[in-house]
């Protein structure tokens, strides 16, 4: 479900004005070099950070992956989607272009 979600992520990245949205990917499985290879091999422009896991389920609970939150200006959760679902990015981007 991750990597199914790395298009989505790329094409909203692509189509958003970056002063508006940020795109930040959070990976807790891998390895520094395997995501930067990753990245380099798949042409990703966004970010993408690491994390430990077990801080990450410690300070907001348990959750599922991928797990994606769309923050206002203010730092307002505006929707969130746990697993992948085409369907979220698709109320993103018309939540983007009202």
């Amino acid at each position: 479900p991750c990597l199914k979600s790395v298009s989505y992520l790329k094409d909203l990245y692509k189509e958003v004005n970056k002063s508006d949205l940020s795109v930040i990917a959070i990976n807790g499985y891998d390895t520094k070099e395997k995501i930067e290879k990753y990245a380099l091999k798949n042409e990703i422009l966004y970010p993408e950070a690491m994390i430990d896991l077990e801080f990450l389920n410690y300070k907001v609970g348990h959750i599922a992956y991928p797990y994606f939150v769309l923050f206002d200006s203010q730092d307002n959760v505006i929707m969130k989607q746990t697993g992948f679902d085409p369907a979220f990015f698709e109320a993103v981007g018309e939540f983007l272009n009202k």
